[in-house]
């Protein structure tokens, strides 16, 4: 039985239909996305005014200055720990 030129018409506009359909929605997940970001970004901005509006800009430098040394910190504990545990294993400790 060979599909006569309305069956395929058919499956024509339902594919064309069905791909409108997943155009509309990527487009509105798309959409969400860009809000997301941009409101991210906007309110980043507005903190970091607010922040430096609080702080000056010497405080701000200094807040930085404080957090840089405490995320060293912590990465070289991090970097000793594993450090340890790699010489455990390797000496059949663990």
């Amino acid at each position: 039985e060979k599909p006569d030129l309305t069956k395929i018409a058919l499956m024509l506009v339902i594919l064309y239909i069905s791909l409108k359909l997943v155009n509309m929605l990527v487009q509105s997940v798309l959409f969400w996305v860009r809000l997301a970001f941009r409101i991210t970004f906007w309110g980043g901005l507005v903190v970091l005014a607010f922040w430096l509006s609080q702080r000056g800009v010497d405080g701000a430098a200094e807040d930085v200055s404080y957090w840089i040394r405490l995320w060293k910190g912590e990465l070289e504990h991090y970097k000793s720990q594993a450090e340890q545990i790699a010489y455990q294993h390797s000496h059949g400790y663990g």
